[in-house]
């Protein structure tokens, strides 16, 4: 995704003096774009009040930056946001590695693992295992994903590797299905309890009729 992609992004938000911290994470919700910002900085400035409507992302930032000392420039992407005139900072990167398995510590291949609010991810290989290079946005988390089992959200908190076991998700259709089945297993019994019964019963009455004949 170039520069032009990045800013062409639309917004639609409404925020009254909102911080510019909280703005660039709802932004960040509605497009597929990352933030790198000095949180010390950002936290000193304003309240920004934001109401705009299928705007690109290019003039939202020109407000919600305007009269703050504060620049943006776009690096692959993320948008980095610096004091104007500052040496743009090098965006760091975080590659995570790890294993995917159930329960039973089998690997789980194609599991799906994104970057919390982006469409940065991969899936894992046919031994459940991932290697994914992140951006270095504050407080990032992996959310894995897999059909028939749980969802699970991971909080990276600077670790290199970060093995998962993902649970089963027991569904409506699932304990439908469950249900069912024993059903049908409990019917199937009782009608053999029953056949069983009735097949004595039988034998027994013939028993008797030939006592009672040879008497």
């Amino acid at each position: 995704m170039n520069a032009q992609d990045v800013l062409s992004k639309k917004i639609t938000l409404e925020l009254k003096d909102a911080p510019i911290i909280e703005e660039l994470l709802e932004i960040q919700k509605q497009t597929d774009v990352n933030f790198a910002y000095g949180k010390t900085q950002l936290e000193q400035l304003k309240p920004v009040t934001l109401s705009v409507k299928q705007m690109p992302l290019e003039e939202v930032l020109k407000i919600v930056l305007k009269d703050t000392g504060f620049e943006y420039v776009i690096q692959q992407n993320t948008v980095v946001i610096k004091r104007k005139g500052a040496k743009t900072p090098e965006v760091a990167k975080i590659t995570i590695t790890g294993k995917v398995t159930d329960k039973d510590n089998i690997p789980l291949p194609g599991v799906t693992i994104l970057l919390k609010g982006t469409t940065l991810g991969i899936t894992t290989d046919m031994d459940g295992k991932y290697s994914l290079t992140i951006p270095g946005v504050e407080n990032p988390v992996l959310v894995f994903s897999f059909i028939g089992m749980k969802k699970e959200e991971i909080a990276v908190d600077g670790r290199k590797v970060i093995d998962v076991v993902l649970q089963e998700e027991k569904t409506a259709v699932y304990q439908l299905l469950t249900s069912f089945l024993l059903l049908r297993l409990l019917r199937t019994q009782t009608y053999r309890l029953v056949l069983r019964t009735s097949t004595l019963r039988t034998r027994v009455l013939t028993q008797v009729r030939s006592v009672h004949q040879c008497l």
